[in-house]
This record gives structure tokens, C-alpha cells and sequence, in this order.
């Protein structure tokens, strides 16, 4: 937490309002469905980077079986990003390859 700031993360799903408390109450929510006019999911995520300096978000709350791929594109879109949580049951919408190949470089390098 850089100046006691709460963390930043990216909510990339429709919340209940319970949680939705539970989560502006805890972090810095950068939700892409915030706004009446959704821009492209490549350009919430360059907004989403650019904006939170110098406390990237280092996680993302997406939705399975959604329109949202965690993939190299989207990776590489927020390299701060250290952990995808996904709210579904299955992860056929996450790229494994791509998330663990941070860490496997890192480990690598030591």
C-alpha cells in the first residue's frame, strides 16, 4: 500500500451489492462497469494502469464464462497485475501458460 492508500484492483464482473461495500471498503476498485458508456476492455486496462500509479493493481476479480479472456493480450496490458481471482467454477477463460510465466521467468532468474 504506497501512502495509505488501499490497494488498487480490477473488477471486471457485475457485483451484489453486499459485496460491492465489501470491496470499495477494502480497495481501490477500477470497475469496468462504473460507467453509462463502457469503453473496450483494451482500453479500460491502459486506462486502468496508466491511472493508478504509482500503486499499479496487482489483482483482478473477473467472470467466468463471460466475455473476459485472461490472456497474454490482457497480461500485457497490466504487467503489474500478481493474481487473477475468478468467480466461476471452471477456468477454461484463463490462459494458464500466461499467468504462471511471470513467475516461472522470476524463479528462473534467481
Amino acid at each position: 500500500m504506497a501512502s495509505g492508500v488501499p490497494p488498487a484492483v480490477l473488477l471486471l464482473r457485475k457485483l451484489d451489492p453486499p459485496f460491492a461495500v465489501a470491496m470499495r471498503d477494502r480497495y481501490r476498485v477500477l470497475d469496468f462497469y462504473a460507467s453509462d458508456q463502457p469503453v473496450p476492455l483494451p482500453a479500460f486496462l491502459a486506462a486502468a494502469a496508466a491511472a493508478a500509479v504509482p500503486d499499479p493493481p496487482r489483482a483482478a476479480v473477473v467472470m467466468g464464462g463471460g466475455s473476459f479472456r485472461v490472456n497474454a493480450t490482457f497480461l500485457d496490458a497490466v504487467p503489474s497485475l500478481r493474481c487473477v481471482v475468478s468467480t466461476a467454477a471452471g477456468v477454461d477463460h484463463i490462459d494458464p501458460r500466461r499467468v504462471r510465466a511471470p513467475w516461472r521467468r522470476r524463479r528462473q532468474l534467481r
